[in-house]
């Protein structure tokens, strides 16, 4: 990275892996915590909170896919509990007359 008197700075690499590591934590933390904020704080039909647990489930497979070394078995494993999760939550966000 070239500073504004042209100098290159060199960062080591524990730097950036903590800064790595910190993106990975607030990534994984925003994609389980937004479809649950929104399954409960959006008043939307049932079909409608399938499809935003399905954007969020095929952004995690892609995040999985893209950012880890993960087998094929550990990411369906991981996409698996996910769904579980996110399906829980979109049943226990439904109204108690429909269940």
């Amino acid at each position: 990275m070239k500073s504004s008197t042209g100098d290159i700075r060199y960062y080591s690499q524990e730097r950036i892996s903590i800064l790595s590591k910190s993106i990975t934590v607030l990534v994984t933390i925003a994609l389980l915590m937004i479809p649950v904020c929104l399954l409960f704080a959006v008043n939307c039909t049932q079909p409608m909170k399938i499809v935003i647990v399905l954007l969020f489930v095929l952004v995690f497979l892609g995040a999985i896919t893209t950012c880890t070394r993960a087998k094929h078995q550990e990411i369906f494993a991981a996409t698996a509990a996910y769904v579980l999760l996110s399906f829980s939550l979109c049943y226990l966000s439904s109204p108690t007359q429909t269940r």
